[in-house]
């Protein structure tokens, strides 16, 4: 067993891992939140601003093979720092493209590093912190996601109105702080180290990308490759459309939008933090379905309503329930061994987000068809598909602690 860690250094890892998503999720919600502007900028179609998010999707897909073989074979915090490094050249570089194809190009490239971000930061937590605080520790790190996307929200009212939405995109080189943090005060994950040790004494060997299909690993990679993939159309149908549904078919003003944007963020950071530690608490298996299945129900209505006051009531509680991204942060590295515990993890969250690079492709698809009511309502219900793929896997937390140390 690896030498416990002291709880400064857990603290480190937990402030660099929050930094680096907070830049993450930044990054993540610039397209959102520039959509109306690029769709007459380029004068493409709903459906070809839909295609600019899939490409950032299709690159975290790709990250769990490539960052999370980095990760694994030459560390947690070099391959963060490489993550960090991709996102911020790609996502900056945005500033400068005047054609769609070399937009697409460019998104895909900064979604390798924001995948990365996700796996690197995911496998440092679980190996520093224990089982019995892992989904507090996670949450906390994935609700630095919904003040990432607050305070860009916020930032894009002022950008957007004042410069435009290329200078948005030039915030993307504020990550350099969190490059600068990890380097001077984040240790290397003393797990993935003594199992480097153990691989050079020649007791173990590296474990190759196919370990993760092998009988033992095969059905839990499987089973929560799919239901990522299903919780992260329906997540990403609503994040990419949202701001674009309440301006176009709610008619509401930018600052109106904002607010709306805000309390659902606001809600989904609350909601982060409940969950992470019911979780520690009933299992991540238990939580996560509850939540999914809440929030395919909300959702649902809030897609129905035309009322706005009811709408900015039921639009916070879908964000609130939808905390699958935090918990999968404690969940899917308590899967796999330390040898493949990036590349499985990210593997299983990376390329269900590459999966539902469908969604903004095809939700703007029927939006344009029929309205984004119908692209709602169809999230919704791969909402209530997803959980249907725990029953094969274990609870999770102090519930299930035969894990792989």
């Amino acid at each position: 067993m690896p030498a416990p860690v002291r709880p400064v250094q857990q603290r480190r890892v937990l402030t660099g891992a929050f930094v680096s998503y907070f830049f993450d999720a930044m990054g993540m919600s610039y397209l959102a939140l520039s959509l109306p502007d690029i769709l007459r900028e380029f004068g493409i179609s709903k459906a070809q601003g839909g295609l600019l998010n899939s490409a950032m999707l299709l690159g975290m897909g790709v990250s769990s093979m490539l960052v999370g073989r980095i990760s694994d074979k030459y560390g947690r915090k070099k391959a963060l720092l490489f993550s960090l490094a991709l996102f911020i050249v790609f996502a900056g570089s945005v500033f400068f493209v005047r054609a769609w194809v070399a937009f697409f190009c460019f998104n895909f490239c900064s979604g390798l590093g924001l995948g990365g971000i996700w796996s690197c930061s995911a496998a440092l937590i679980n190996e520093t912190w224990p089982a019995g605080e892992r989904g507090k520790a996670s949450a906390i790190v994935m609700s630095a996601g919904q003040l990432g996307m607050m305070f860009t929200t916020v930032l894009a009212l002022h950008i957007l109105r004042t410069a435009g939405w290329r200078y948005l995109y030039l915030t993307a080189f504020a990550a350099l702080l969190a490059v600068f943090y990890l380097l001077r005060f984040v240790d290397e994950s003393p797990v993935w180290l003594q199992s480097r040790q153990q691989e050079s004494a020649g007791r173990t060997g590296g474990a190759a990308f196919s370990a993760l299909f092998q009988p033992g690993l095969r059905t839990y990679t499987l089973a929560a490759t799919t239901m990522s993939a299903f919780a992260f159309i329906a997540t990403w149908g609503i994040n990419t459309w949202l701001p674009t549904y309440l301006v176009r078919e709610r008619g509401l003003d930018d600052y109106r939008k904002t607010f709306f944007l805000l309390i659902c963020y606001g809600c989904q950071f609350a909601g982060q933090q409940v969950f992470g530690r019911v979780s520690d608490q009933i299992g991540r298996r238990r939580t996560i379905g509850l939540l999914m299945t809440a929030a395919a129900l909300v959702l649902t209505c809030f897609a129905l309503t035309e009322n706005y006051c009811l709408s900015l009531v039921l639009g916070g509680l879908v964000y609130f329930f939808n905390a699958f991204a935090g918990l999968a942060g404690a969940y899917f590295p308590e899967l796999f061994p330390t040898e493949v515990r990036s590349t499985g993890a990210g593997f299983c969250f990376n390329t269900g987000r590459g999966i539902s690079a469908v969604s903004p492709y095809v939700m703007g698809g029927l939006a344009a068809r029929y309205n984004l009511q119908v692209s709602l309502l169809l999230c919704a219900a791969f909402f209530l598909l997803a959980p249907q793929f725990l029953r094969v896997l274990p609870a999770g937390g102090p519930a299930d602690e035969k894990k792989f140390l």
